[in-house]
């Protein structure tokens, strides 16, 4: 999971100063002009917490125009849109290719003599007659549930016609 924008995936390295900021104490503008004491991220500007009760030493703080701030909040939005991506990128490119692992150990299972022996069970079971439409010779054996895919019982299996069993998974 990705610290900076929650994505699951790749930690993008963007700066993340401000999940364990360095912070100092700053005055910032408003942005009716007004002038707060608060707490910043040294390197970002991000700003945390409540607003500060201003203090002896308000004027000799470090500042932040209220201008300079939206122009860092820009800065530190265009950073996380562009994690995000590559987060979302990356997540996307890596759940294509566990599918592609998935269905070509799939497909590879389908073929072997274990899957021929169980589908074989199935049909004979099913007196090769569709279970959907009870009308065509049942040619297929399709999975009602994969939660124990290539350890399934033949309770987990029906008969099924060609056309019954592409209209299931086009549903």
């Amino acid at each position: 999971m990705c610290d900076n924008c929650g994505q699951s995936g790749v930690v993008y390295t963007h700066p993340k100063c401000c999940i364990n900021p360095d912070t100092i104490e700053i005055r910032s503008e408003t942005s009716d002009g007004k002038w707060q004491r608060r707490i910043a991220c040294k390197t970002c500007k991000s700003l945390s917490g409540k607003v500060l009760k201003q203090g002896n030493d308000f004027q000799t703080l470090p500042f932040l125009t209220y201008q300079k701030g939206q122009e860092y909040g820009s800065h530190r939005s265009n950073l996380y849109q562009k994690c995000l991506n590559v987060c979302r990128e990356y997540t996307e490119s890596i759940k294509e290719k566990l599918r592609l692992i998935h269905k070509s150990k799939y497909d590879k299972y389908l073929q072997s003599p274990i899957w021929k022996q169980k589908s074989a069970i199935v049909k004979e079971r099913d007196k090769y007659l569709c279970q959907m439409c009870l009308k065509e010779k049942a040619t297929e054996v399709h999975h009602i549930t994969y939660d124990r895919l290539f350890n399934e019982l033949t309770s987990d299996l029906i008969s099924v016609c060609s056309k019954c069993h592409k209209t299931i998974h086009n549903k």
